[in-house]
């Protein structure tokens, strides 16, 4: 006998651009993980000006989210990370590890291995997610 063990939901997506209340064209790559009584997903989106960014948003039961106002992460341009972000940043990665307050996130580019340009790597807690 075959277990179904993951199965799509019927009502997808659960996250459209016509939920984010700022301008973007598209909500794609989310990571998303339960922390105490909600779920949060972080999402890249772009822009109109192609550039992409990662935005935020919460939801309590898994299913109907509500993105925060603003962008979480826009990219940077007074770092000497900047020109490496010229174009957005990209691909959210969120772990909630136990017994932690939080979370190793890495919400840049992803790199193939012999590209001229470095990861970077953040760390946020929890507790100052806004």
């Amino acid at each position: 006998m075959k277990l179904d063990i993951v199965r799509r939901y019927s009502h997808n997506p659960i996250l459209t651009k016509a939920e984010i209340p700022y301008p973007v064209e598209t909500v794609h790559n989310a990571a998303v993980v339960k922390h105490e009584n909600e779920y949060i997903i972080l999402f890249r989106s772009h822009l109109r000006t192609g550039r992409s960014i990662i935005g935020l948003a919460r939801s309590p039961d898994g299913f109907h989210f509500s993105a925060d106002p603003q962008p979480f992460l826009i990219p940077d341009r007074d770092s000497p990370f900047a020109a490496y972000e010229e174009f957005g940043v990209e691909d959210p990665r969120v772990t909630r590890l136990e017994g932690s307050t939080s979370s190793p996130i890495a919400p840049t580019r992803e790199i193939e291995c012999g590209s001229p340009w470095p990861r970077r790597r953040t760390s946020v807690r929890w507790k100052e997610f806004p």
